[in-house]
């Protein structure tokens, strides 16, 4: 009879163990008690509109969805591979659009209008005609300090504008410093605060960002 190693599992199997049970001990968490205090803002699509170059040879493709899609897929980092969020976006049509440094992708701006789905709050709100919503942007840690965000913020604007949009809506964590940041810098104007709370399963959100968008 042949006996497996067990020292030679048993880490593995610990470190996956340990894994699947903070995901589920956070995932109980949240249903008990969750809280999301987000920044509203909005940018008028106006003749002061213009690029923020990065410091490196950046670029966006907003007609490649698939290959952006299976890059987030592929990465199955938290907070951007949500099904519901990525399904939602796919039946209505919305673009996620890629982010390069010459020709390999490093991240993504996840564009919306009409109906879209906010995944912080797990709602669905409707903008009104002529407003587009940033759902999601990510740009990966090594490309981060160069300028990137502002970029990401500014040349969507800038493509949204020639496709027809009037005016763009994007919130961001009040403690997400770096988000903020690049907000301001593109010309963003805070129109209002959340503060999302899930206590029992019972959600309360207050106000709710319909006010900010009808």
């Amino acid at each position: 009879m042949v006996v497996a190693d067990q020292s030679a599992v048993s880490p593995l199997s610990t470190s996956s163990r340990r894994a699947g049970l903070c995901s589920m001990l956070s995932a109980i968490r949240k249903k008990i008690f969750y809280r999301h205090r987000s920044i509203w803002y909005e940018r008028p699509l106006d003749d002061s509109l213009q690029i923020i170059q990065p410091k490196f040879d950046g670029r966006i493709n907003f007609d490649n969805s698939d290959e952006v899609v299976r890059w987030i897929t592929e990465r199955n980092i938290p907070g951007t591979n949500d099904p519901v969020e990525i399904s939602s976006m796919r039946e209505r049509g919305h673009l996620f659009a890629g982010i390069y440094d010459r020709e390999q992708l490093i991240g993504y701006v996840k564009i919306g209008w009409g109906t879209v789905y906010v995944l912080d709050y797990r709602i669905d709100l409707k903008l009104r005609d002529g407003d587009f919503f940033i759902l999601d942007a990510y740009l990966i840690p090594e490309k981060r300090g160069l300028g990137g965000g502002p970029f990401m913020v500014s040349a969507s604007s800038m493509e949204m504008k020639k496709r027809g949009f009037k005016r763009r809506v994007s919130h961001a964590r009040s403690d997400n410093i770096a988000m903020i940041k690049s907000g301001k810098r593109a010309g963003y104007r805070e129109i209002g605060r959340v503060d999302f709370m899930i206590i029992l399963g019972k959600k309360i959100i207050r106000p709710h960002p319909a006010s900010f968008v009808d």
